[in-house]
C-alpha cells in the first residue's frame, strides 16, 4: 500500500497539468464583447457572407486575449514547493494554451477574410478602401507571420530526429523575439480592426458600438502594457535563463557602486 500510494502523484502529474493560474481577466471581458456581437448578428439580417465574416471575426477578440496572457500568465511565480519537474510541466501547458488559442485565432481569421473579401466581390466592391479593412489585412499578415515564426522552434526536435508527431514530441519552452515582437504587432492590429468594425457595423446601436470599442481598448491597454519589460526581465523567462550566465559575468566586472540603484538594499529603499 506503502508502495502504491508513492505512485500516484507520479500518475497523476503526468496524466494532467500541474496547478494554473486562473484565467487573466481580459480574456473575460473579451468573452463578453464576442457574445455581444453574436447577439446581434443573430437578429440582423446581414447577407451570408457578411455573416461569415462577422461571426469568424468575433470570437478572435477572446482568442488572442487568452493567447496573450496565457504568455505572461506562465511568468508567474508558481506555487510555493513545486518540483522542478512539475514547474517545467506547468509551463509547457502554458505555451500549449497559447499554441492553441492563437492558431484557432489565426484560422477563424483566414475564414472571416474569405467571407469579407467573397462579400465585395458578388458586390462589386473595392478592396482596402477603409481603415477597418487596412487594419484587418496588417492584422492578418501579422499573425501568419508568428505564426509561421513560431513552427520551425516548435517542431526543430522531430525534424531534427526524423520523427514526426501531431501529438508528441514538440519543443514547447522556446524564446525567440522575432515571433515576439510580431505577435504583439499583430495583437495591437487586431484589436484596432475589431474597434473600428464595431463602430462601423450598422447592426449595433452607437451606443453599444461605443461600449465595446472601449471594452475593446481597455483590453488591449491592459494585456500589452509593460509585457516587453515583463518579459525581459523576469528571471524565471527563457531569455534570462539563456543569457544569465553572461549576463552574470558581466555584472561581476561592474564596479560596486556602479550597480547600486534607488531599488537596492544598501540604499534603505
Amino acid at each position: 500500500r506503502m508502495g502504491g500510494g508513492g505512485g500516484a502523484p507520479r500518475k497523476a502529474a503526468r496524466r494532467g497539468p500541474p496547478i494554473l493560474g486562473k484565467r487573466a481577466w481580459q480574456v473575460g471581458l473579451s468573452g463578453v464583447v464576442c457574445a455581444t456581437v453574436l447577439s446581434y448578428l443573430r437578429r440582423s439580417a446581414a447577407p451570408r457572407l457578411f455573416a461569415l465574416h462577422v461571426a469568424a471575426m468575433a470570437p478572435m477578440l477572446p482568442l488572442a486575449t487568452a493567447s496573450v496572457s496565457t504568455v505572461r500568465q506562465r511568468l508567474t511565480r508558481p506555487p510555493a514547493g513545486l518540483p522542478a519537474a512539475a514547474r517545467r510541466r506547468r509551463n509547457e501547458w502554458y505555451v500549449i494554451r497559447h499554441f492553441v488559442a492563437s492558431a484557432a485565432a489565426f484560422y477563424l481569421a483566414i475564414a472571416g477574410l474569405v467571407g469579407i473579401v467573397c462579400q465585395k466581390e458578388a458586390l462589386g466592391r473595392p478592396h482596402l478602401r477603409t481603415l477597418h479593412a487596412w487594419c484587418g489585412a496588417a492584422a492578418w499578415v501579422l499573425w501568419g507571420a508568428a505564426y509561421l515564426a513560431a513552427q520551425p522552434q516548435v517542431w526543430r526536435d522531430q525534424w531534427r530526429q526524423r520523427r514526426f508527431s501531431l501529438l508528441s514530441n514538440k519543443r514547447w519552452l522556446w524564446s525567440d523575439s522575432t515571433h515576439r515582437r510580431l505577435g504583439v504587432l499583430a495583437f495591437g492590429a487586431s484589436l484596432t480592426a475589431y474597434a473600428s468594425g464595431l463602430l462601423g457595423w450598422r447592426a449595433l446601436p452607437p451606443l453599444v458600438a461605443r461600449c465595446c470599442a472601449g471594452l475593446v481598448a481597455l483590453i488591449g491597454a491592459s494585456t500589452l502594457g509593460g509585457h516587453g519589460a515583463r518579459v525581459r526581465d523576469d528571471p524565471r523567462s527563457p531569455e534570462m535563463a539563456r543569457d544569465g550566465p553572461r549576463l552574470g559575468a558581466a555584472r561581476a566586472r561592474v564596479r560596486p557602486r556602479d550597480t547600486m540603484t534607488r531599488d537596492d538594499p544598501r540604499l534603505g529603499t
